[in-house]
């Protein structure tokens, strides 16, 4: 196989994003106009955490900020305390209305949050350019 032949096949490999996002209907849009990416859905933080702990991985991770339960911020900590290189492929969702923490996480991460109802394009390039670097592999369990 030559290197021209081993670069298409790479590139023909489809990203998998990790979707949370308590709101079923919200976390299938988003894969629906993602058609060409592989998604996973999990509607919870404790869910994600479990998930990222059992070896799956990811290109980029969509998070909900106002999540049920633990809140997108409090995963965010955790992922990064127990997996530092996953945290830098967290793209954050909100639909608005934020508490003062949520407003000041906001702030503080600027690059890493699209507005609910988002742009198809911007999700894209957001997606696109968080994904550069290719999956991450999270390799240890992960207690919160």
């Amino acid at each position: 196989m030559d290197r021209s032949t081993s670069k298409r096949r790479l590139r023909a490999e489809r990203e998998h994003v990790l979707i949370i996002d308590d709101e079923t209907l919200v976390a299938e849009a988003i894969a629906g106009v993602l058609d060409d990416y592989d998604t996973t859905h999990v509607a919870s933080a404790e869910d994600a955490l479990a998930l990222l702990g059992s070896g799956c991985e990811f290109d980029v991770v969509l998070c909900d900020i106002g999540l049920q339960g633990m809140s997108g911020i409090d995963l965010y900590a955790v992922v990064c305390r127990h997996m530092p290189e996953l945290s830098q492929r967290f793209v954050f969702m909100t639909g608005g209305a934020l508490t003062a923490e949520a407003e000041a996480f906001v702030r503080a991460h600027p690059n890493r949050i699209i507005d609910k109802p988002f742009d198809l394009v911007e999700l894209r390039h957001t997606i696109a350019t968080v994904s550069g670097a290719g999956p991450v592999r999270v390799r240890e369990k992960v207690v919160s």
